[in-house]
């Protein structure tokens, strides 16, 4: 004797209904299998600590072998509790919360420029999947934050995300919502919007589909410190990129890096007309490292005329950005240009430049690490000496400087560094 389904009472024997179990069984066995991979536990803040200490956190998970939140678990970090992941690694959470209480707000610090904190799935959402509630602190030290979802700020306090000391990046894949005096910055004054950003030791770049944020009025298509999409969606710190023609060979493409995170190679692309790029060749990262790090390219075949040069910069796991593009002129040109910085380091009032070529030089500016312009010359400002002088201002903060100067012929890019 068994029992049947209306639906399929037809059935005569009981080997059929047995196989109509097994298909059954089977077929809610495939449907529920995800489910089963990516159950939940929501691991919860017991004090002060170090976020891969397991006496940091209480979880939901009957598994007593779950002891540290994983890829599908949600985080809660308590108000007043103060957390810090120095893990030098890569850590993925499903959702992240630093939760709010009265006066009392939570603290995250990321450190490290080899920490690499995922909040959110892997593929994306359009959920909110980190909130940093009223009071809290969300601090990036020389570490990458990648949100696959949404960033929220309630309207009930403070919230503030910023760098501390060394420039930190955070790159939100969709929108990033705000509040009253809610903000993203070294201050965290100004709301989440296009031109309301805080200047500070974060590079942030909030990449907003407007779909997701038209009912927002807060939100931009895409927002960011200075230069910050790019900075941040490169896991490499990039301090030179120069393109130079040499008669007698090509053109040599020559960057450097200070710092790389999962970095598995370069691309070096090409186009004459700067917007149709195609693949000349290839150069291998060194995967994870902190150190300067050169690197060099020759285009023998370049064409006469303007060459348009980019890299196309691609991690471990197929993810890729691109540098900013750079030409040089390779029809009538005599010599090359080359310019020496001194003293470097330096302190940070005054700068010299030795110029090989003064005439062809169109203009200098100099950035700071968050790509913040500190100093600009046109060619109308300058005299055509081979030594220029330049005073800052102010003195310049600790920190790596970029000096960009552009000439006739082209781009060149160096660093110097301030101490």
């Amino acid at each position: 004797m068994f029992f049947c389904i209306k639906k399929y009472c037809k059935i005569k024997t009981l080997s059929a209904m047995i196989k109509f179990i097994k298909i059954l069984l089977l077929t809610l066995l495939v449907c529920l299998y995800p489910f089963f991979l990516q159950a939940q536990c929501t691991f919860t803040s017991t004090g002060d600590g170090d976020w891969t200490d397991p006496a940091t956190w209480t979880n939901s998970c009957e598994d007593p072998n779950t002891s540290l939140p994983g890829e599908f678990d949600a985080v809660i970090i308590q108000p007043t509790h103060i957390v810090t992941l120095n893990s030098g690694t890569t850590i993925q959470v499903a959702s992240l919360t630093l939760a709010n209480q009265g006066n009392n707000g939570a603290t995250l610090t990321v450190n490290g420029s080899s920490t690499h904190l995922i909040v959110g799935p892997t593929g994306g959402t359009t959920q909110n999947v980190f909130i940093i509630e009223g009071k809290s602190n969300f601090i990036v030290n020389d570490a990458l934050v990648t949100v696959t979802g949404a960033l929220k700020m309630p309207n009930n306090g403070n919230a503030i995300a910023s760098g501390a000391g060394t420039v930190g990046y955070l790159l939100v894949e969709n929108c990033a919502r705000a509040g009253g005096n809610d903000g993203i910055g070294e201050t965290g004054t100004g709301c989440v919007n296009a031109g309301n950003f805080v200047d500070g030791p974060l590079v942030y770049c909030v990449r907003c589909p407007p779909t997701d944020c038209s009912n927002d009025p807060t939100v931009g298509v895409q927002t960011q410190s200075p230069d910050g999409c790019r900075l941040v969606l490169l896991p490499i710190t990039l301090v030179k990129l120069e393109a130079v023609y040499k008669s007698d060979k090509g053109t040599s493409i020559d960057w450097a890096t200070i710092n790389e995170i999962d970095n598995d190679y370069f691309e070096i692309e090409h186009s004459i007309t700067g917007e149709n790029f195609e693949s000349i060749g290839i150069v291998n990262g060194f995967g994870n490292k902190e150190s300067l790090t050169e690197y060099s390219f020759l285009d023998a075949n370049c064409s006469e005329g303007i060459n348009y040069y980019r890299l196309k910069q691609v991690d471990y796991n197929g993810k890729f950005s691109y540098s900013p593009t750079i030409f040089t002129r390779s029809k009538h040109l005599t010599h090359s240009h080359s310019t020496l910085i001194y003293p470097n380091p330096n302190e940070g009032t005054n700068l010299s430049l030795r110029i090989s070529n003064p005439s062809k030089i169109v203009s200098i500016e100099i950035f700071n690490a968050i790509g913040k312009s500190v100093y600009f010359s046109d060619a109308n400002q300058k005299n055509n000496t081979n030594d220029l002088q330049i005073k800052f201002n102010s003195k310049l903060p600790k920190g790596i400087y970029i000096t960009k100067i552009l000439t006739k012929e082209g781009i060149s890019m160096e660093r110097f560094l301030v101490e």
